[in-house]
């Protein structure tokens, strides 16, 4: 019985008795329509739940098997579990026609998992003073869940047509449980019709039932409304909610609710926001017509985008504390050129300038690659100004927002938006989201609708690395984002702040890239680095930029692990060869999807390119050879330990090191 995955327990009748005192009134949980819940304790000191059935005439007897052969699976932690049944026939002596006979009386019994808090009705009050938002809000969310798995989850499905505060029991963490669902399929067909005007509980009946007398999963969608609006209202907020225009209505739980939350700043917003998007989920159930009430799918999505929201404000508020705990808090950057568009760093059409340092730079100017499809414009030294913002023109953003979820209750993306002083509302963006593949030399792109007149947005890449830190990324400041080799082990997201013709600001706006996790290599390609790093040595053929702008020359990048070498193939000369120091980096400049800059000990940034040395050249082979060549030079660097490598066999490291143009590679 203690087994949450096994098969429901055959209990006697005289057990049943002795475990509940004898049926007593002090074991007596409650009583419902179709019998009386008392409190059993177990030899080993563990409760249950014994529901009596009352003996009721119409009850058959192979409906009752049936039925209960189906409760018996019924399985999900927000469902009351079946532990135990009892279905005795006992022989009694009755009175018929003025003398005793011996008659069979049926008793059936269902036994529950027990609930030590009792039922959400214990916990309703006009004040909401009981629980907390939190507990208020994993209340509803178990009721929508528990409700899900009887519509969608079970065939045929399970209607309630009973579902209140009475019959929702929390356990000790108040977690709740449904119970008492579908008690009226233990009837036959006859008895159902005969009593369809007695089922379910007045005040959580649905219009067509009570005019018409129809059945359907909207039924229980209506009486889940109330029951929401009970826990976030209190036990009169069903009839307010009657009186009062659902604006003004939503307005007031909000408010109240709101001014209860003690979180930070950005969590305090999100939990308002969940809040409303609750009223307004419980408004949608107790519509009069019902083809306009949300399916239970519905509202679970839409529960779980709020949470997924509360999980990056969170996020979002940890950073911030962190940072400005070590003085890093970073301000936005002024805003300027509010006209000003910029292109849109992509694999096809890459940012037309590098982001290194032009002081020390050896060459006049990086000069375009002839045979490199990828650049159109000449490169530039330049150093990024963290003090101007780049300004993509909102339009984007609605161009290339693809909205997911369906509107409930005449919702609209405006039920959020934030105020200025003069209480106008500020500019915004909605749904804002990021799409694409999260993997080195995949183009990510974030976009939104704009609201509010917003017409401009100052988009900011970032990094937020595993000490906390947050780093903006140089130069990543349009719509879309290749990733590369630097994004791998941070967290990757883009903040963007919205902009009206007037220069008015609104909130910033942050998302998340790969649900919040940190960027990894796919498997082949960590796979391959791997292989690099086991061998100890590992020879690159790459394109070096040379004297003249237009002058690359072919040359092998040997990577050891104490050191590396660059080789230039047509002289046979030793460019440079020297031993890994701190001063020695490898950089990825923003856009440039086959190209890194490699800075030397003594401060010369060489820029290498990949475009055209893989066979067969690819695009998406040669991004791959340029971050394998970096990632493989920073494990080097970095002093990868050889145990914490996964090694292939040895016929897979030869394989790869003729299909990556990886020559030397030592055997062992």
């Amino acid at each position: 019985m203690d087994d949450a995955c096994s098969r429901p327990t055959l209990m006697p009748l005289d057990l049943l008795r002795e475990i509940t005192n004898g049926f007593s009134e002090e074991r007596r949980l409650g009583s419902g329509s179709f019998g009386k819940v008392y409190e059993g304790v177990l030899q080993d000191g563990k409760k249950i739940a014994v529901k009596m059935l009352y003996d009721m005439p119409g009850l058959d007897d192979e409906q009752f098997k049936n039925e209960f052969k189906n409760l018996t699976w019924l399985r999900h932690q927000n469902i009351v579990r079946l532990v135990g049944y009892c279905y005795d026939i006992q022989e009694i002596q009755v009175m018929h026609e003025g003398r005793l006979i011996l008659a069979e009386r049926t008793h059936r019994a269902l036994c529950l998992e027990y609930m030590s808090k009792g039922s959400l009705e214990n916990y309703l009050s006009d004040e909401c003073d009981r629980y907390d938002w939190h507990t208020g809000y994993g209340i509803i969310n178990g009721i929508c869940k528990g409700l899900k798995y009887l519509h969608n989850e079970l065939e045929p499905p399970i209607y309630h047509l009973d579902l209140k505060p009475a019959n929702v029991l929390l356990d000790e963490n108040m977690v709740p449980r449904i119970a008492d669902f579908g008690m009226s399929r233990l009837f036959t067909d006859e008895q159902t019709r005969a009593t369809r005007s007695s089922l379910g509980t007045f005040g959580y009946l649905p219009p067509e039932y009570i005019h018409n007398n129809l059945i359907s999963n909207k039924f229980d969608i209506f009486s889940l409304g109330v029951v929401i609006i009970k826990i976030m209202a209190g036990r009169a907020g069903y009839f307010n909610s009657a009186e009062m225009p659902s604006r003004e209505f939503t307005d007031l739980v909000q408010e109240k609710w709101t001014t209860k939350l003690l979180e930070t700043f950005n969590l305090r917003k999100a939990y308002s926001a969940q809040v409303r998007i609750c009223i307004k989920i419980a408004l949608s159930c107790v519509q009069e017509d019902r083809h306009k009430r949300p399916t239970i799918q519905d509202i679970v999505d839409r529960l779980n985008n709020t949470v997924a929201k509360c999980t990056d404000a969170a996020r979002m508020d940890w950073f911030l504390i962190y940072q400005d705990s070590l003085g890093h808090l970073t301000q936005p950057g002024n805003i300027s050129n509010l006209h000003c568009e910029q292109e849109t760093p992509s694999k096809n059409n890459p940012s037309p300038s590098y982001d290194m340092e032009a002081d020390k730079n050896i060459f006049p100017r990086y000069a375009q690659d002839p045979i490199d499809k990828h650049v159109n414009h000449i490169y530039h030294g330049s150093t990024f100004n963290q003090d101007t913002a780049t300004i993509i023109h909102s339009t984007c953003f609605e161009e290339n927002a693809s909205p997911t979820k369906a509107v409930l209750d005449g919702d609209s993306p405006n039920d959020n938006q934030e105020y200025s002083a003069d209480g106008n509302s500020l500019p915004g963006v909605e749904g804002f989201q990021i799409s694409g593949d999260p993997k080195p030399g995949s183009t990510l792109r974030a976009c939104g609708f704009s609201i509010n007149g917003t017409t401009v947005c100052h988009i900011q890449w970032v990094h937020y690395l595993k000490d906390g830190t947050r780093h903006s990324i140089e130069g990543a400041t349009t719509s879309d984002y290749v990733v590369t080799a630097d994004d791998v082990d941070t967290l990757l997201a883009v903040d963007c702040t919205p902009m009206d013709d007037n220069g008015r600001q609104g909130n910033l706006v942050m998302e998340f890239a790969n649900n919040a996790n940190k960027i990894t290599c796919d498997p082949e390609l960590q796979n391959d680095v791997n292989i690099c790093i086991s061998r100890g040595r590992a020879d690159f053929d790459v394109f070096v930029l040379m004297y003249s702008p237009e002058e690359w020359e072919h040359a092998t990048l040997v990577l050891r692990r104490t050191g590396y070498q660059v080789n230039l193939s047509r002289k046979d000369e030793i460019l440079i060869d020297e031993k890994y120091s701190p001063n020695v980096q490898i950089k990825i400049p923003i856009g440039r999807t086959t190209q890194f800059i490699l800075v030397s000990s003594r401060g010369v940034n060489l820029p290498f390119n990949t475009q055209g040395i893989t066979e067969p050249s690819t695009e998406d082979n040669d991004i791959r050879l340029r971050d394998l060549t970096v990632l493989v030079f920073r494990a080097f660097q970095n002093k990868t330990p050889l145990s914490s490598l996964v090694l292939p066999k040895e016929t897979d490291a030869i394989s790869f090191a003729k299909e990556k143009n990886i020559d030397d590679i030592p055997s062992s």
